[in-house]
């Protein structure tokens, strides 16, 4: 049997195309609810939240996370608190709350075992999650920006369109030496805006529009990333090279249900905890005098997401 539905959308498409706007057919919306990730996970199981049930789910994710890193306990914690990032809130140009992450020291050989490890484990995680294996081919020619057609009248997809809460996983181990057309500069700054401001540009080729989002980005690559400035680099340093266990439905379920549920519990700093950070800043301050105001701002996200996630 012939699947005739890519065919037949196509159609579809060419005669909206040639239709005057008068006559293309549209969807008006009466009532409307937003969605929140936990409406995308099947057979979300129903929990009240307590720190015992938080507790035993983490210690049970993170052994987990510790496996398919190859036993790399120290990545495993710090991939654990990259899950459980979300921007809270925007003071000027920073996205308070995101904590993007750049595993390090990878090589071709250990990529293709590890990083379809962490793919695979992330995607069986997240509801929504997209991988971009990164080359200076795929930079030069991809449309990573959403851009107005102005022939068809529509807005055109762009890589970087992403549900909110989605996860970006770039591959920068496949990159090598080469020269960035006009094309590959533009995407290169993009997905840095993505990364530093977690905002996306959406191109109206008279003018172009800043939209704020909130996604979650994992490079991986053999050294310090000079393209993605990441919010923290750790080098990966595995211990083994097994394969991860298969994992149960229901403990696979458990772990969807205990990052959607701590991304979506309202955040506040206690004032002990505050100090605690306060001391941070101050120390880290004259220990460093360079530091911006984006430093600081992950100093802080990081010791409050450390404290709140141990809940």
């Amino acid at each position: 049997m012939v699947d005739d539905t890519d065919e037949f959308s196509d159609l579809c498409d060419d005669v909206l195309a040639d239709m005057p706007p008068s006559k293309v057919p549209r969807l008006h919306c009466l009532i409307h609810r937003k969605l929140a990730v936990h409406d995308f996970i099947s057979n979300s199981p129903v929990m009240e939240v307590n720190p015992h049930l938080v507790k035993q789910i983490r210690g049970s994710l993170l052994g987990h996370l510790t496996a398919v890193l190859g036993n790399d306990g120290l990545a495993a914690n710090f991939m654990l608190l990259h899950l459980l990032s979300q921007v809270n809130g925007r003071v000027d140009n920073l996205a308070v709350g995101k904590l993007s992450l750049n595993l390090s020291c990878f090589s071709k050989e250990s990529v293709s075992v590890f990083g379809n490890q962490i793919t695979l484990a992330i995607k069986n995680l997240l509801p929504f999650t997209h991988h971009i294996p990164l080359t200076v081919d795929y930079l030069n020619a991809a449309s990573l920006a959403p851009r107005k057609d102005y022939q068809l009248n529509r807005l055109v997809t762009g890589v970087l369109q992403l549900a909110e809460g989605s996860h970006l996983t770039v591959d920068e181990t496949l990159l090598e030496a080469g020269t960035l057309n006009s094309v590959g500069v533009e995407n290169a700054r993009l997905l840095k805006d993505l990364m530093e401001l977690q905002k996306v540009e959406y191109d109206f080729k008279y003018y172009k529009m800043e939209m704020a989002t909130d996604v979650q980005l994992l490079i991986l690559s053999e050294g310090k990333s000079n393209i993605l400035p990441a919010d923290l680099v750790l080098p990966f340093q595995p211990s083994s090279v097994d394969s991860a266990e298969p994992v149960a439905a229901e403990a696979l379920e458990a772990w969807r249900w205990y990052l959607a549920t701590l991304r979506s519990l309202p955040n506040s700093i206690e004032p002990e905890l505050q100090k605690v950070i306060e001391d941070d800043l101050v120390a880290a301050r004259q220990a460093d005098r360079t530091l911006s105001s984006g430093d600081f701002s992950r100093i802080a996200d990081n010791g409050a997401a450390n404290v709140s996630e141990l809940w």
